[in-house]
């Protein structure tokens, strides 16, 4: 989505951010995991004030992505190389 809208806004001097956000410690993400055998507890979050962190340091900049954690980074990697593990991997989150 965010490279179709970097495309159209191009010619009127907007740009476009891609934040890959992971796991984040807030109230949607309490409600997401819902009461399953498996919370995700085991996974890193990050609190919601390094998220805003890494959207400000992005805005002053022209990325054209920000990834916030190395840790994301490697689910993005993994999930280039071995879509379907790191597919059954994140499902068992949700058993």
């Amino acid at each position: 989505m965010a490279h179709s809208l970097r495309l159209e806004l191009e010619s009127e001097n907007i740009k476009v951010t891609d934040v890959l956000v992971g796991r984040t410690a807030t109230e949607f993400n309490q409600s997401r995991l819902g009461l399953g055998k498996r919370s995700g507890e085991s996974l890193p979050t990050m609190t919601p004030a390094q998220v805003a962190a890494a959207i400000a340091k992005a805005s002053e900049g022209n990325p054209r992505s920000v990834v916030v954690r190395f840790f994301d980074r490697l689910i993005m990697l993994g999930n280039t190389l071995i879509p379907e593990a790191i597919g059954r991997i994140a499902m068992r989150q949700y058993k």
